[in-house]
C-alpha cells in the first residue's frame, strides 16, 4: 500500500512499482489509509510522514494497534531525512524510509530486502505483491 497525499509523488511510485510487476492499492491520507488496511490488509505498506489530517507515524500506530499480528511493515517516504526524522522512524518501528526524491535502486533494494528477509516463513507472501 502506498499512502502518499501529493499526486505526483504517488503516480511516480505506483507507476515504478508497476514496472517492477508489483501490485498496489493507494491512500491520500492517514484515516483513508487505516481504512484500506483493515479491508485489505496490506503486507507493505510505503508512508509519507507528512501529511495533512495524521501525519504516517500516528497512522502506522492506529493501523498496528487495529491489526495486531496481522499489521503490515512500513517503510517511511519522507523529504526529511533530519537524524531527528529517523529516530522517529526507528522509536515508531518503521523497517526502514526512503527519501524524496525517491532513488529508485534504493526503494528496489529495500522492497526486495523486506519481502525476501523481514517475514518469518509462516508469514510467508509471493514476492510481486504488496497485498496478501
Amino acid at each position: 500500500m502506498i499512502v502518499e497525499d501529493d499526486d505526483v509523488n504517488l503516480l511516480v511510485l505506483q507507476l515504478m512499482l508497476k514496472q517492477e510487476g508489483y501490485e498496489t492499492i493507494a491512500a491520500v491520507d492517514g484515516p483513508a489509509a487505516i481504512e484500506l488496511a483493515d479491508t485489505h490488509r496490506p503486507s507493505l505498506v510505503l508512508m509519507d510522514l507528512s501529511m495533512p489530517k495524521m501525519d504516517g507515524i500516528t497512522a502506522a500506530n492506529a493501523i498496528r494497534r487495529r491489526l495486531n499480528e496481522a499489521a503490515p511493515l512500513f517503510v517511511a517516504v519522507t523529504a526529511h531525512v533530519t537524524p531527528h526524522h529517523r529516530q522517529l522512524c526507528e522509536e515508531a518501528e518503521f523497517v526502514d524510509f526512503v527519501e524524496k526524491p525517491i532513488d529508485r535502486q534504493r526503494l528496489f533494494a529495500i522492497i526486495r530486502r523486506i519481502l525476501d528477509e523481514d517475514r518469518p516463513a509462516d508469514h510467508a507472501m509471493e514476492r510481486r505483491r504488496f497485498l496478501a
